[in-house]
């Protein structure tokens, strides 16, 4: 089982639920659980590849509930580019930051052929600059 898979989904989960619980790390904790444990029941039942596929979708549908518009796109913005914008030290960590944890993003200055966008993350803001060809509509 890809635990990376089950941490997004446990992020998602937690986010919904922060409200109702009043700590970030509670519900996180309470969301991986609950995945954890439905993951293990689900196993059981069907071989990993099918149970992988099944919680890929889910994640799929809830990325598109909180602004992500289609798979390998967060919030309009290709992964790639993301990706490519850092590398080097710490690069997977603010990627990661935005790949899990934005919950708004914003114009910040636009060119004729690109847009920097600012991820408003729990952890701080981060900016990529982004080609317009390659936004999703």
């Amino acid at each position: 089982m890809k635990k990376s898979l089950m941490f997004k989904l446990a992020h998602i989960v937690a986010r919904s639920i922060v409200a109702e619980v009043g700590d970030y790390q509670i519900a996180f904790s309470l969301a991986l659980k609950d995945i954890w444990g439905t993951v293990k029941n689900t196993e059981k039942q069907f071989d990993e590849e099918t149970v992988v596929a099944g919680l890929e979708n889910i994640l799929h549908d809830a990325q598109i509930k909180e602004g992500q518009a289609k798979k390998g796109y967060t919030f309009g913005v290709p992964n790639w580019v993301i990706m490519k914008s850092f590398d080097g030290a710490h690069g997977d960590l603010r990627a990661s930051f935005i790949f899990n944890g934005t919950y708004e993003i914003k114009v910040v200055r636009e060119t004729e052929k690109a847009e920097q966008i600012n991820f408003v993350t729990k952890s701080g803001d981060i900016k990529v600059w982004c080609p317009k060809s390659v936004l999703a509509a």
